[in-house]
């Protein structure tokens, strides 16, 4: 039996095949915000498993756009469109003035490209938040639109 770091426990005790099955679990998602261009942002992602590696299966997770940087509050989509870029696939599931709410899934490697557009032409910032599979949020850096 090998320690593996599981769960924020170093002393965790798991098999091999335990290790192997947590090898293929997301645990975090790496985020690149793009420059503004014709009034569209790219935020590229990379999904991770445990041990920080990229992931070697397609990933499915909710995600939204927030007005604050913790992800606790929804930003207003008057004006605002979310699709998908190169990588992966974006469906909406709920677009209304007051929020949005969409399920991503990224390409057999892991990827995901969330293109993020505002029709408005002022200022504005928000950020993409994925809900990953284990229940945690991961949080883009701010998507800022100039005026």
């Amino acid at each position: 039996m090998a320690k593996y770091w599981v769960a924020n426990n170093p002393n965790a005790l798991i098999n091999d095949a335990g290790a192997q099955a947590l090898s293929n679990q997301v645990a975090s998602a790496v985020f690149t915000v793009g420059a503004e261009a014709g009034e569209a942002i790219t935020v590229s992602v990379q999904f991770k498993d445990g041990a920080g590696v990229d992931m070697a299966s397609a990933v499915g997770c909710i995600g939204y756009l927030s007005a604050d940087a913790a992800g606790q509050s929804a930003a207003s989509s008057a004006n605002l469109s979310v699709a998908a870029g190169t990588d992966g696939f974006v469906q909406e599931l709920v677009d209304s003035a007051t929020q949005n709410n969409y399920l991503c899934t990224s390409e057999a490697d892991g990827d995901l490209d969330v293109v993020v557009t505002d029709a408005s032409g002022g200022a504005l910032t928000n950020y993409l938040v994925l809900v990953l599979p284990n229940g945690s949020l991961a949080i883009s850096g701010a998507i800022t639109f100039a005026a």
